[in-house]
């Protein structure tokens, strides 16, 4: 009697391993074939995540830029009474008909109104500085000021003045741009501001200074700004490095 269940019970095990063996060549030849199903609640999970956005009209962004051409900066003589400053060891002498505002800002030293002429919009200068090595490059700051303006006309550059030199040590590059102006939100939130036609971006990039770059950026209305050009010229030749 023992031994016949023995038996019956070698066969039953050998019945088992061969339906293993079944069940593995299956899943060898149509594995490839077959797709699983979705675990429960997977499903539900990838329908209630949100679909990215993707931006309908991406920033414009210059591929490349011209080099500079080299000029000089020089002192001239101002037609114009100008007031010393001095922020990060560079002194500047600015327009005093620039009118400073006691506003408070991140990463800006000052922000003065350059008043308009004959009730047309006033201007703004603001000097922005965010630390010693920090601010990037001449070349990034330029390609990002141009992606935010269109040419005046189709396949127009808005770049219209690009120039470099050097002045008491100071490395001095001057960019203006021309077209119309999407200027960037004011903050994370914030709404976009309008586009202004007919504007223009004037800065002054000053590298090599003890403290590290500054930003002169100049905006306002294209006629505004092409008058202060011998204003922005002054204020490059009036940078010198600060005595100790």
């Amino acid at each position: 009697m023992l031994a016949s269940r023995s038996g019956w019970l070698l066969m039953g095990v050998a019945l088992l391993c061969v339906g293993c063996d079944e069940q593995q060549v299956l899943y060898r030849t149509q594995s490839k074939e077959q797709i699983p199903p979705v675990p429960e609640g997977v499903e539900s999970a990838v329908s209630a995540a949100p679909a990215a956005t993707i931006p309908t009209q991406p920033a414009p962004v210059a591929t490349s830029l011209p080099s500079p051409k080299a000029t000089s900066w020089d002192p001239i003589v101002a037609t114009e009474p100008l007031t010393p400053s001095t922020f990060q060891s560079v002194r500047v002498e600015l327009p005093t008909r620039y009118e400073l505002s006691d506003r408070q800002m991140p990463m800006r030293l000052g922000t003065w109104a350059i008043p308009g002429s004959g009730g047309s919009e006033a201007g703004e200068l603001v000097l922005y500085y965010f630390g010693a090595g920090q601010g990037g490059g001449v070349e990034e700051n330029v390609k990002r000021w141009v992606g935010q303006f269109r040419g005046a006309s189709s396949g127009e550059s808005p770049l219209v003045r690009f120039e470099s030199g050097s002045r008491d040590n100071l490395t001095i590059t001057r960019a203006t741009i021309e077209g119309t102006w999407s200027a960037p939100a004011m903050g994370p939130g914030a709404p976009a501001q309008p586009a202004r036609p007919e504007y223009a971006l004037d800065a002054l990039i000053v590298e090599g200074g003890p403290g590290g770059t500054l930003f002169f950026r100049f905006t306002g209305p294209v006629a505004l700004i092409r008058n202060e050009d011998a204003a922005i010229r002054a204020v490059a030749g009036s940078m010198t490095v600060a005595a100790p």
